[in-house]
């Protein structure tokens, strides 16, 4: 086993050991946990047993999955967490060796079951150029010119907010979404294998910076449809739509990764904005950002040499480039121990600290199969 799935297995563990929930949130007002609610979970895990999941897995459900070849559904991905085999895309067998404690697919939000139903379906988005572009998938480079393609079209978008989506189809969206959470209950077992219903919320800045998220549900109560990016790509936006969820009884938390190619968006010391950080700020990021996935397939999110030069492994497994380009990300902002020095300094200065949190790592595989 590599040194990096070792430390992403360890890092795992805080999903089940170090953090806790949010507190609920009613009518705009937290509600303290009570001396009774704190003493049963105590009483669930009295030896502090260690858990072993991955919070981060894409099937064929996300529109670079399905164009990466990936044809695994959520079940496979279950399968394969409690030690099933199941068959890489390029034909070989995976199997796990040994099955995990905990699993949730997180399938990007955005264009969710779009890239499928394009290639394979019969309805509007087959009609669509991206749907030619699918069904005529045979090689590698075909993948990556699909990918760009998708990527393209998400930049004019943008660019364009008033002009209709083509792609965002809600009905094969809230199709997909209904599999993933069937799934989900379809194999969740107390006590020896847990599932979390969960995606990915794809956000970023207009030149790659990276923002995105993992929101864990707690429970089978869910939404009806994930929000993402198509609705905002402000992740201040998410949470205050997580505090209106959470409200009607909708329990989440949302977990950044890959901070390491936000090129200092992720950790900054201002909001979005750019207005000045305040307690209500510092109040609504931790309560629903508890965690942080600071490694995975894509590099560590730790540290960086610049800011930690008198760690000698300050850079093991550094990604420098923003995901899905090749522009350089600037470490200052982009890094968990640096996260955790700034909230030091917002805590001593202002009296708040938006980063207290801790850490987890996951795979981010896109075949359904973390490490085996």
């Amino acid at each position: 086993m590599k040194p990096s799935t070792i430390c992403a297995l360890l890092f795992v563990l805080f999903v089940m050991t170090a953090c806790s929930w949010p507190e609920r949130v009613v009518d705009g007002t937290e509600v303290q946990r009570t001396n009774e609610d704190n003493a049963s979970e105590v009483n669930r895990n009295p030896l502090r047993r260690a858990f072993f999941g991955d919070l981060h897995i894409h099937t064929r459900y996300s529109f670079d999955a399905y164009l990466m070849g990936t044809r695994a559904t959520p079940d496979d991905a279950y399968r394969f967490g409690k030690g099933e085999m199941i068959s890489h895309a390029s034909g070989f067998e995976m199997r796990m060796k040994k099955p995990l404690d905990f699993l949730s697919v997180t399938d990007h939000g955005f264009y969710l079951g779009a890239m499928r139903a394009a290639a394979e379906g019969d309805g509007p988005l087959s009609q669509l150029e991206m749907g030619s572009i699918a069904r005529s998938i045979e090689s590698p480079a075909d993948s990556r010119a699909a990918f760009a393609a998708v990527i393209g079209y998400l930049q004019q978008m943008s660019r364009n907010p008033d002009q209709e989506d083509a792609l965002d189809d809600p009905e094969v969206a809230r199709t997909a979404w209904q599999d993933i959470i069937s799934a989900a209950e379809r194999h969740n077992n107390p006590g020896n294998f847990t599932t979390f219903v969960g995606y990915e919320y794809t956000a970023g800045g207009p030149e790659f910076e990276n923002l995105h998220r993992n929101v864990i549900f707690r429970d089978d109560r869910v939404p009806e449809l994930p929000y993402s990016r198509l609705v905002s790509v402000n992740p201040e936006d998410l949470w205050r739509w997580m505090d209106l969820q959470r409200a009607a009884g909708i329990e989440s938390l949302a977990i950044p990764h890959n901070s390491n190619g936000s090129n200092g968006w992720m950790f900054e010391m201002s909001k979005s904005d750019g207005s000045p950080q305040d307690a209500a700020y510092a109040e609504l990021r931790m309560r629903n950002e508890p965690l942080v996935e600071n490694t995975q397939v894509k590099g560590t999110s730790d540290t960086h040499p610049l800011l930690s030069p008198n760690d000698e492994w300050a850079d093991f497994e550094i990604m420098p480039i923003r995901v899905a380009s090749n522009l350089a990300s600037q470490p200052e902002g982009s890094y968990v121990r640096d996260a955790y020095l700034r909230g030091l300094k917002l805590q001593e200065d202002n009296g708040f600290n938006p980063y207290k949190f801790g850490v987890i790592g996951s795979s981010d595989t896109h075949n359904a199969a973390g490490s085996f």
